[in-house]
């Protein structure tokens, strides 16, 4: 059984050899070939022979096209700075107010250079691992990208006290998150992780995720021709963990590293696939050890769970992390599995 078949098989509930596992090294494949961020950022083929060396090198089922969020901001006007050791930001929004909304132009998903980057890179990805293991894409929510847009104080500004101009930049983000979304699909993707900080307890109250954020994402996900796997962001997501579920093509999340699998799992029912592990941003500061024992105590209580998905949380795994604390992550998913991997 290969990668691929291996998450196909645990989508679907079905016994696999052994679990499945999914560190999200996206920033990590610039450290294995040495490639300045500017060009892996800017350059598919750069990007591309990052994650060909990280398939060689630590074998994760799934692969993923650039975890870098401002590109969504970027193209509607954002402007982002690039760094040494972490990926791309946005240093000025486009807008900073509902006011200016209606100055947006719609960025175009076949033709701007910024989102062909993104989608080029998909396309060689699909084309050199799809047969070996699964790809993801990585998108933003239409409730989510405009923090790329207005940046976070003026979007929930907006989001708090304008309704109007929620509505306003949901005609703009709604329309273009499901061409975004359905265009990498299409392109070869499995599927697509969407991070939704705007359901996050950490970011909006219970009844902005009820009322605003929920029926946005269900309104943009009912369009989507493929499945997608909602992502915590950062903070933990269990008190809103309910919204999380029941909505169109949704398969999966990504939980806090801080979570409890246990509980997650009784929120979201057993169909869901569930993934939880160590911290990524976090790697750097453990040991291999200290990483193979937290992984193997989470496999040992998920033992049983055929949608349970070893993974790292929150964002990159960072350039700094060394490459035995990665490998720990196999070592534990090859001894509960009896040495395969």
């Amino acid at each position: 059984m290969n990668s691929r078949e291996r998450v196909m098989a645990m989508v679907a509930g079905e016994p696999t050899d052994r679990p499945v596992f999914s560190a999200t090294l996206s920033l990590y494949g610039a450290a294995l070939t040495g490639c300045p961020l500017q060009r892996y950022y800017t350059d598919p083929n750069a990007y591309s022979a990052g994650q060909d060396a990280i398939a060689q090198a630590f074998a994760s089922d799934i692969i993923f096209t650039p975890f870098s969020v401002p590109i969504e901001g970027e193209v509607y006007g954002s402007r982002v700075a690039f760094f040494e050791d972490q990926p791309p930001n946005i240093v000025r929004p486009a807008i900073s107010s509902s006011k200016e909304i209606a100055s947006l132009q719609t960025p175009d998903v076949e033709s701007h250079p910024r989102l062909m980057y993104i989608r080029d890179t998909l396309r060689m990805l699909v084309s050199a691992h799809r047969s070996q293991r699964a790809i993801a894409g990585i998108a933003l929510s239409p409730m989510d990208s405009p923090l790329m847009i207005m940046g976070i104080e003026g979007w929930m500004e907006t989001v708090l006290f304008d309704p109007q101009g929620v509505r306003s930049m949901l005609d703009v983000t709604g329309p273009f998150f499901v061409r975004w979304v359905n265009s990498l699909l299409s392109d070869g993707a499995d599927f697509i992780v969407l991070p939704v900080g705007m359901l996050s307890p950490s970011v909006v109250t219970r009844q902005i995720a009820e009322d605003v954020t929920r029926p946005a994402l269900a309104e943009a996900l009912a369009e989507v021709n493929g499945p997608v796997v909602l992502h915590h962001t950062g903070g933990s997501c269990m008190r809103h963990l309910d919204l999380f579920a029941g909505l169109p093509n949704v398969i999966g999340v990504v939980i806090d590293s801080r979570d409890d699998p246990g509980e997650a799992r009784e929120i979201l029912g057993p169909d869901m696939v569930l993934f939880a592990g160590p911290s990524g941003p976090d790697m750097p500061e453990y040991t291999a050890e200290q990483i193979t024992a937290d992984c193997a105590e989470r496999l040992v209580e998920r033992h049983g769970d055929p949608r349970f998905v070893l993974a790292t949380t929150a964002a990159d795994v960072p350039l700094a992390t060394r490459a035995e604390n990665i490998h720990a992550m196999r070592r534990a998913v090859q001894a509960q599995a009896g040495g395969k991997c």
